[in-house]
């Protein structure tokens, strides 16, 4: 499967989400892939981290960006709009792939199902299918709201989705709560101290998890701005090395390290030759001279 962590930081001022980019396949005889695309961007800054079966996910998370898009008082967003638009999502990924698999196996759609007997045997066929079927996706939604509160959503499969404070879905979730838990990560802790543990969860999941692959960035959400940090650049190689083994705590006050990641930093769309030769941010667009002309007469 994969890996995909969401975790509250900065007293819930920040929300981090990551997640590797190995896909593997169902016959063996096939490499993994190791470029896979887990994350997904949506409406308002929100940020979909998906374990699972890729059609499924990439489906589902095509259909809550349209969910979330179509949301009519977007001056007032509430936690109950992200929830109601996976739930929906949810249930319109079920359908349509529970009545497939009805259709195709038994000759009947759900409206016909309804219209049967209830006593019938073809009736309860089609209910025991309905029952068994499990939509194979975990799904993980981060951003925030416009009063600036946090939102971390997480649906595993067909149960409702459920409020955190660190989310971790995938195989590699089992190694990577072992370290968090061991850390003690929580949204109080700042945002280096949580990036050295996200990592360190990140890397322990992928040593002991073939189907765990690598990681290129951690996504920085805060209710003003998206950012990312190069997985391995030098700033979190370097907290990496250093507090290995050792208590984080000192980390959420090390004003200096605070700096260095926040210079770190950088917009979506930065290419890493653009980072390397020290870009942060995208280059705005400047008005030619008879744009600026022409919007003053």
């Amino acid at each position: 499967m994969t890996l995909g962590i969401g975790a509250m930081c900065q007293t819930a001022q920040c929300v981090l989400m990551v997640a590797d980019m190995r896909g593997s396949f169902n016959d063996p005889s096939f490499p993994p892939h190791e470029h896979i695309g887990k994350q997904y961007d949506l409406p308002f800054g929100f940020l979909a981290n998906t374990a699972g079966e890729k059609a499924i996910c990439q489906s589902m998370s095509s259909e809550l960006y349209s969910q979330i898009e179509h949301i009519t008082d977007k001056d007032n967003l509430r936690h109950d709009h992200i929830r109601d638009a996976m739930k929906e999502t949810q249930y319109l990924e079920f359908r349509y792939r529970a009545e497939q698999k009805m259709k195709f196996e038994l000759a009947t759609t759900i409206a016909e199902w309804k219209a049967m007997p209830k006593a019938s045997l073809h009736y309860r066929r089609c209910q025991k299918l309905l029952k068994k079927y499990y939509l194979n996706m975990q799904l993980t939604v981060g951003g925030f709201l416009s009063n600036g509160s946090p939102v971390l959503l997480t649906a595993h499969g067909n149960e409702p989705p459920e409020i955190e404070e660190i989310a971790v879905i995938g195989s590699g979730a089992d190694a990577a709560w072992k370290v968090l838990a061991d850390r003690g990560q929580n949204a109080h802790f700042g945002i280096v101290r949580s990036v050295l543990h996200l990592h360190e969860a990140m890397e322990e999941a992928r040593r002991t998890d073939p189907y765990v692959g690598r990681c290129e960035g951690i996504v920085v959400l805060t209710p003003k701005q998206i950012r990312i940090l190069g997985f391995d650049s030098d700033v979190v190689k370097e907290l990496a090395a250093a507090f290995s083994g050792r208590d984080s705590a000192p980390l959420d006050d090390d004003g200096q390290r605070f700096q260095q990641l926040m210079a770190a930093l950088f917009e979506p769309g930065v290419t890493k030759e653009e980072y390397a030769a020290g870009l942060r941010r995208r280059p705005r667009p400047t008005q030619s001279a008879s744009q600026t002309s022409m919007g003053q007469q």
